[in-house]
């Protein structure tokens, strides 16, 4: 999802679920996503390390 939303994909799942985000992010749904991935890489992280879960 982060590179998805740096290079703005236009590979047809991630451009299935921004057409379904804009309707609640406009035009944030890049940034959104960007997000999404930085915090999604956090959780894998402390998954892995035994911290959560």
């Amino acid at each position: 999802m982060l590179v998805s939303g740096i290079i703005k994909s236009n590979f047809i799942v991630y451009w299935l679920m921004v057409a379904r985000s804009k309707m609640i992010w406009s035009g944030n749904v890049d940034q959104f996503y960007q997000v999404v991935g930085v915090i999604l890489i956090v959780l894998g992280i402390l998954a892995i390390l035994g911290v959560v879960w």
